[in-house]
């Protein structure tokens, strides 16, 4: 397994349980050592990193389970501890408990702290390379590469300008580019004694290193995206409808999708999602007659694909945002996208999945090639016009945030050229905090570069994820394997959709993976 994160405790709980034959072995290869939180939920990391899911979606373990295999909240109520959107660092504590009880039941599981450089497909199985130099044989590798360090859309340095030649005049320190927020130590450090601090995006790893470095007395933070729009506080629609009521509109809301893509590929999902945020604002005890509300969401949709808002700046949106979410203020269409985008969610998924198996199924009858989300047409603009809506940052920290704004210790600006805001407000230091993207087209990983090189990942024609079959195997767009090589989670991304999550509810496909596995004529001796 390449990568010691949240999905290769899955998948090894799957190997486990399925009964990976005695004389197997189980390799993990995890960079930082730490096999469970990976780099990802390091237990050092600072509380104000917090999980932006709820701790009842972090779930290792099948069900039925021992009464010991508990999930995230489980775990957290026998500390005495009720946070919904616990610190990671807590996560990471859990998912490292969680690791050790897995090894009980793995007992050839060996954790290698280093970097996996390559894998190469080859008779029988798949050659994986490490940074130390040295190639090992395996008979099935599983891609579980989680963020990728590197994007093609990641900030730059500026080009050095000549020193002067005048003597009178001394240049100007140059401005530090921090290419990453993570791990915490190393921005801190980076920092130093920096006052003035511009941190390019506002989404939620911009948060975090606007919290964490605003713990420091003085430091002043601009953050900057190309909209200067901030993301909203995740919606509760619990708050408003109670939970009995929510749970019954999220499955109706997942059977209409489901409905809405048996039209076939290409049918357009926005009228479905400004159809059920409509009827959610309606049961949210809007004032409007539903016949008013469906053309007010649509309208809105309209405005939030065109990046568009009724509020004057970011934070003035922050909160009125703030004050729904507390329940201070009534709903309003926003908010009803959002939380109806969270709804039609587990429809989407499984659309998506049927699909793929058709797609599978048919490109490998010589009819048509896998090309991932066709289902809707639409889907992926919804996806980046709802992320700020429907996936923003928990109360807690959306509450900190304005806290700081209002203090005049973080502004907020839009533009798209972080050094010429850097220059404008007199930055002493720029902190890349815009991730790379999921999928492989944009993210820039040594394995998958390989993989993508040599022609044996392919990515999908609609999405950026690459090709797997509901096995997870990798496939070219005629529906053929790779043997000996899988992948999983945020690589995927497009392919399978909604895959980058430390939830299960919706994901089984590790199950196919690891059946496969243990089903293997060889037996898989090395996994």
């Amino acid at each position: 397994m390449v990568g010691g994160g949240p999905r290769s405790l899955h998948a090894c709980e799957r190997l486990a349980t399925l009964g990976l034959p005695a004389a197997s072995s189980v390799t993990v290869y995890e960079g930082s050592g730490r096999w469970g939180s990976g780099r990802t939920y390091p237990p050092d990391a600072p509380r104000a990193f917090r999980l932006n899911a709820p701790s009842t979606d972090v779930d290792p373990w099948p069900t039925p389970r021992d009464a010991a295999e508990v999930d995230l909240a489980g775990w957290l109520a026998a500390r005495g501890d009720v946070e919904v959107f616990p610190p990671r660092a807590i996560v990471g504590d859990f998912l490292e408990h969680t690791a050790a009880r897995l090894r009980a039941r793995l007992p050839a599981l060996t954790v290698v702290p280093l970097t996996v450089t390559h894998v190469t497909p080859t008779r029988g199985g798949a050659l994986v390379g490490t940074s130390d130099g040295h190639e090992e044989f395996f008979d099935e590798v599983l891609l579980a590469t989680g963020h990728a360090r590197a994007h093609d859309h990641q900030l730059a340095a500026p080009a050095r300008t000549p020193p002067t030649a005048e003597p009178d005049r001394t240049d100007p320190d140059p401005v530090i580019l921090v290419p990453s927020v993570y791990p915490a130590s190393e921005l801190e450090r980076a920092v130093g004694d920096a006052r003035r601090v511009l941190v390019r995006g506002a989404a939620l790893t911009g948060i975090d290193a606007a919290l964490l470095l605003t713990a420091h007395p003085g430091v002043h933070i601009r953050l900057t995206s190309r909209t200067g729009r901030l993301m909203r506080p995740k919606p509760a629609p619990e708050a408003h409808l109670g939970a009995a009521r929510w749970a019954e509109f999220s499955r109706a809301a997942a059977q209409a999708v489901r409905r809405a893509a048996r039209r076939g590929p290409g049918a357009p999902l926005a009228p479905v999602l400004a159809h059920w945020a409509a009827l959610l604002l309606h049961a949210a005890g809007h004032r409007s007659p539903l016949d008013e509300l469906s053309p007010m969401l649509a309208e809105a949709l309209e405005r939030e694909l065109a990046g568009q808002s009724l509020h004057a700046n970011g934070p003035d949106e922050l909160a009125h945002a703030l004050e729904i979410a507390q329940g201070r203020r009534p709903p309003d269409p926003a908010w009803a996208l959002g939380a109806a985008w969270r709804a039609l969610q587990p429809g989407l998924v499984g659309a998506q999945k049927a699909d793929l198996r058709r797609q599978v199924d048919s490109a490998r009858r010589g009819v048509g090639e896998v090309a991932g989300m066709v289902v809707f047409a639409d889907y992926f603009p919804l996806v980046a016009a709802t992320e700020r809506l429907a996936y923003g940052p928990p109360l807690v920290n959306a509450t900190a945030l304005l806290a700081l704004v209002e203090s005049g210790r973080v502004s907020v600006a839009a533009g798209a050229d972080a050094w010429a805001a850097a220059a404008e407000w007199g930055a002493e230091v720029v902190v890349d905090a815009v991730l790379a993207p999921p999928g492989i087209t944009a993210a820039r990983d040594p394995v998958w570069d390989g993989l993508w090189a040599a022609g044996y990942a392919h990515r999908a024609a609609c999405g950026p994820g690459a090709l797997v079959d509901h096995s997870l195997a990798l496939v070219d767009p005629s529906g053929h394997p790779v043997p000996g090589v899988s992948a999983v989670g945020r690589a995927t991304e497009g392919c399978i959709i909604a895959h980058d999550t430390l939830s299960r509810r919706y994901h089984h496909e590790l199950h196919a993976w690891a059946r496969r596995v243990v089903r293997h004529p060889g037996a898989h001796p090395s996994v």
